[in-house]
């Protein structure tokens, strides 16, 4: 499994928050967002 680099991670985490509002939880943790498979799944479910 690929891995990103924790500025890319930040920045993604940035956005995601900013497009997903209350509809999900924050995320704000390096380690939630490292994985591709979950940032696929995360943005698959926006």
């Amino acid at each position: 499994m690929a891995s990103l680099d924790e500025r890319k991670v930040r920045c993604l985490t940035n956005w995601l928050n900013l497009e997903t509002g209350s509809a999900f939880p924050s995320v704000d943790c390096f380690e939630q967002l490292t994985d591709i498979d979950q940032i696929c799944w995360l943005i698959s479910h926006l």
